[in-house]
């Protein structure tokens, strides 16, 4: 377990009930007594799941850890992740991490593609979170504003149709609600 003079950045699961660590040595910690269980040498933050999964943010990708082991690597070229939040909308996982040019990259977790990618701040984006209920993800930036942007899930014949239809990608059609 972790002594009492190393910093660590902890987070909870959004139902309270998994907890996980980062250390300044980028060591994770898990479960109640935040016992090591993995190492991520490029990890800045980190989320973690219901289940004890830990998600952290890096330079140009996300990564997802079960059991101490990276099993996915959400990429993102160019993004440099400063936090990163785990949720659920309608039975479907999300990771999204929130970086340093003010954008918002979501991902399905169980595709290492990005599903949206949203640029609404017009500075540094430092903080994400989900909605406990999966309505919403919001992050916030230093131009000083909170960004809500809907999630609820877009099916896949949907998405083609408003693809083929339109010729927009998802970033280009989620329109965000901005709290001023």
């Amino acid at each position: 377990a972790m002594s009492g003079r190393e910093r660590t950045l902890v987070r909870l699961s959004i139902d309270g009930r998994a907890v996980a660590g980062l250390g300044v040595d980028h060591e994770l910690f898990c479960g109640a007594m935040l016992a090591p269980c993995g190492r991520d040498p490029e990890a800045r933050a980190l989320a973690v799941t219901n289940d004890q999964t830990i998600v952290t943010a890096r330079s140009g990708s996300l990564a997802r850890f079960v059991h101490g082991s990276p099993v996915t690597v959400y990429l993102a070229p160019g993004a440099e992740f400063l936090d990163v939040a785990v949720g659920e909308s309608g039975g479907v996982g999300f990771v999204a991490g929130a970086a340093r040019d003010g954008s918002l990259w979501l991902f399905r977790a169980s595709a290492p593609e990005p599903w949206a990618v949203l640029r609404d701040h017009g500075a540094r984006s430092d903080t994400i979170t989900f909605d406990p209920l999966g309505r919403f993800v919001a992050a916030g930036g230093w131009d000083g504003h909170v960004v809500f942007w809907p999630i609820a899930p877009v099916d896949a014949d949907r998405r083609d149709a408003v693809e083929s239809h339109w010729g927009l990608g998802l970033s280009e059609v989620f329109t965000p609600s901005m709290a001023r």
